[in-house]
């Protein structure tokens, strides 16, 4: 639907991305973790330390995983004309009535029939078929909002991701709104301990762009493990180890990847490195049998 020129990046990412296999899969992992991610490296840390930076932005970056041709103005473009509409059509774009225009003009939905394909993850995949899940759908809500000057934040809530517009809490996924004491009831039915309390807490702390950039990462870490596709997991958990560098857990699960993908030399950096968290991590016993086993057996490269 949306077509525009691809990211600089691009044309190198599909060449080393379809070298023969004869290069090895170990080289072109490596290639491709030393060529092509460190753009999407630098601009999502450029983005998640800048409050002022537009992330939506950075929510197309982590587009180009899956869709390498993302063409990020042409998104950028669409919700910003989109927010100009709304807030001529609507004075008064409270959360209702930008719910109103996401759902009711511009047709979005959550994907629950297909909660856990990767298109859902990606932001220029959700703009073109309207549906998402709840962080995605949250974020077309929050970039309409803040084009049109208006008040939200996200709330890195349990369960799933939500909106702060102005007084109430919007859920763009189920297309419902809740007071603060619904969102209250919304933790306590979660399980969550105190609920009133974590309520007031999250809504005074909302999440900021690294908190947002890492919950996608996550979310699409977990649906590419789940596809076994290895190797686009591997980049994920690259993302999540530079951006969330104070979490040791990214660390260890791109060596375990590394190790799966007969990549020894890089998985066995990463582990050895986890093992020097502190707290010792609680698996660290079996991360260093596997260690050993790594010595005793090491795996041939192709």
């Amino acid at each position: 639907m949306l077509e525009d020129s691809p990211p600089a990046f691009q044309p190198l990412a599909l060449r080393i991305l379809h070298l023969s296999a004869d290069a090895g899969e170990c080289y072109i992992l490596i290639m491709f973790s030393n060529v092509v991610l460190p753009t999407v490296r630098r601009e999502l840390l450029r983005i998640s330390s800048d409050p002022a930076a537009d992330l939506a932005e950075g929510a197309l970056w982590i587009a180009g995983l899956e869709t390498p041709d993302v063409a990020h103005e042409t998104y950028l473009a669409w919700l910003s004309d989109e927010a100009a509409r709304a807030r001529a059509a609507v004075p008064d774009l409270d959360g209702p009535a930008l719910l109103g225009v996401m759902r009711d003009q511009l047709g979005f939905r959550g994907d629950e029939d297909n909660y856990y394909d990767a298109r859902n993850s990606c932001l220029d995949q959700v703009i073109n078929r309207r549906r998402g899940i709840p962080i995605t759908l949250s974020l077309v809500y929050l970039a309409l909002a803040s084009r049109a000057g208006e008040d939200a934040c996200g709330i890195n809530a349990p369960g799933h991701f939500l909106v702060r517009h102005r007084d109430l809490v919007v859920d763009p996924f189920q297309g419902e709104f809740l007071s603060t004491d619904d969102f209250a009831q919304h933790l306590a039915r979660l399980g969550v301990p105190k609920p009133r309390q974590q309520a007031a807490r999250l809504l005074q702390e909302p999440a900021d762009h690294q908190m947002i950039l890492v919950r996608m990462l996550i979310n699409l870490r977990g649906i590419y493990l789940r596809k076994e596709n290895s190797q686009q997991g591997l980049a994920v958990a690259d993302l999540l180890a530079h951006l969330d560098p104070d979490n040791p857990v990214w660390r260890r699960d791109r060596g375990l990847l590394y190790r799966q993908l007969e990549c020894p030399e890089q998985a066995r950096e990463d582990l050895e490195a986890y093992l020097t968290a502190a707290p010792p991590p609680p698996d660290a016993e079996t991360i260093r049998e596997l260690l050993q086993s790594m010595e005793k057996h090491p795996r041939v490269l192709h």
